[in-house]
């Protein structure tokens, strides 16, 4: 083999190496790439993931130290209608009010409902005790009218003699109420109220 030949021979060698290494070296840079890659796709997600968490402690805070003030009250502003009121200064948000008279139920939900706005229930069972009851009412002040003047003019001088005057019974009606609502921020709710021995009357 002369000289010239072995100078090729060694070009060569040298050329296949070099290929060698160049596509060594193109492969460690495609995987290095590759990692770098999935090592920013991770960072992008616990970036996202830590500003959620950020958010939501956030959100906490504010609930925990939200200020809400919704009240209710409830009362008969007409034969059988019963009219619940938010007497506070806050608004109700996606809630719902029950109301149960005598075991009738009745029941509103409302999106929003703002500081003395209402809901009106209708229950028709009240309406009709509270018209016997005001007639038992007015029956027994005409009959003590007529008494008193019985007495006055000196007829039955004696006590069996005197027309005996039944009073009405005392009303004895039961109302229950509850309400679950949220406030602006998302916050949970709810309130009850239990009357007995109440009255169906208009106020």
């Amino acid at each position: 083999m002369d000289a010239e030949t072995g100078a090729v021979i060694v070009a060569l060698g040298a050329g296949v190496s070099g290929l060698a290494v160049g596509i060594i070296g193109l492969v460690q840079a495609n995987k290095a790439r590759g990692d770098a890659r999935e090592a920013n796709g991770i960072a992008v997600e616990a970036n996202r993931l830590s500003a959620e968490a950020n958010e939501l402690s956030r959100s906490s805070h504010e609930r925990e130290f939200e200020r809400h003030d919704v009240a209710w009250q409830g009362k008969w502003t007409a034969a059988g209608e019963y009219t619940v009121r938010n007497t506070g200064e806050s608004t109700a948000y996606r809630g719902r009010v029950v109301v149960t008279v005598d075991g009738a139920e009745a029941t509103k939900a409302f999106e929003e409902l703002a500081s003395d706005e209402t809901l009106v229930f209708s229950f028709p069972q009240a309406a009709e005790s509270w018209h016997e009851e005001e007639a038992e009412r007015l029956a027994y002040l005409h009959n003590s009218e007529q008494a008193r003047r019985t007495r006055a003019s000196g007829i039955g001088s004696t006590f069996a003699d005197r027309p005996f005057v039944r009073e009405p019974a005392q009303p004895s009606h039961s109302i229950w109420g509850r309400a679950v609502w949220e406030t602006r921020l998302g916050t949970t709710k709810n309130d009850e109220w239990d009357h007995r021995m109440a009255s169906v009357a208009p106020e």
